[in-house]
């Protein structure tokens, strides 16, 4: 699985990100249930099939998806974290209404992978990133959108920008993540919209996890 997911992000590294930006109002028929990680060498989940068929319709690499529902979930389309985030690709009941979604529906897996999918394209198409942006920092970035809201990147971006440095580079935007734990940072009404960001290691590690 890991061989597999780590071809998937050099896979999709070489197509423009923001080009998946697709929102198409309709959502797949509740057609299967959640179901546990599989343990075989030929495929990287039991969702293969509605990843493939989701990544196409959206203009995904269908492995960039498995490899975030990974670090999501561990594709356990059971899971629910502490905040209420539910299925495979980690959705919060407040995306679901978003969208229009019933909040039961959410452990459907066809659902919640393609609400996942639509996130990512929504925060894809929500920056305006140079041609000349590296790839990896582009991805990174949406990647660490989809994982603790785009707020909190937007801040790290502005903070970077009003200091002079790179804004499309991750490792300039993690930094200011991390920053906005600091009061003296936070404080700043003008430049942080968002407050306070506590949970930087783990957006952070997130990323990491699907980059790796």
């Amino acid at each position: 699985i890991t061989l597999l997911l780590s071809v998937a992000v050099i896979t999709a590294i070489s197509a423009p990100f923001n080009q998946a930006i697709i929102i198409r109002p309709h959502i797949p028929e509740e057609d299967s249930l959640p179901q546990k990680p599989v343990e075989r060498p030929d495929v990287i989940s039991s969702y293969d099939s509605i990843m493939r068929r989701v990544a196409l319709d959206y203009g995904y690499d269908w492995r960039l998806i498995s490899a975030v529902a990974y670090a999501e979930s561990r594709f356990d389309g059971l899971a629910e974290s502490n905040a209420g985030a539910r299925g495979v690709m980690q959705i919060t009941p407040i995306v679901a209404k978003r969208y229009g979604i019933r909040v039961d529906s959410l452990y459907n897996p066809s659902i919640n992978i393609e609400l996942g999918v639509r996130l990512l394209s929504h925060y894809a198409s929500s920056f305006s990133f140079p041609e000349s942006i590296n790839p990896q920092d582009r991805i990174s970035i949406v990647l660490a959108s989809y994982n603790c809201g785009i707020g909190h990147v937007y801040d790290a971006r502005r903070l970077a920008q009003v200091n002079g440095e790179n804004h499309n580079s991750w490792a300039v935007v993690q930094k200011y993540l991390r920053m906005k734990s600091d009061p003296e940072i936070y404080n700043d009404s003008i430049n942080v919209r968002c407050g306070r960001f506590d949970d930087y290691r783990q957006t952070i590690g997130f990323v990491n996890k699907v980059m790796s």
